[in-house]
């Protein structure tokens, strides 16, 4: 193998994602929607601590 033959064996190729590349993908949307959920989660218990909670002590 030539120096160039080995330099190209190093630069990107076109070629499509292999399924390894797929998995990681699908694994990082994952992960990104479960963080999101969490997060929502988390705001919405909030929100229900800081407006409803305060409301039931008023009643009483």
């Amino acid at each position: 193998m030539d120096a160039t033959a080995n330099l190209l064996q190093y630069l990107p190729t076109a070629q499509p994602k292999s399924l390894s590349d797929s998995n990681r993908d699908g694994e990082l949307a994952e992960i990104l929607m479960h963080r999101h959920i969490l997060y929502i989660r988390n705001n919405l218990e909030n929100k229900l601590i800081s407006h409803v909670l305060p409301l039931k002590k008023v009643k009483k």
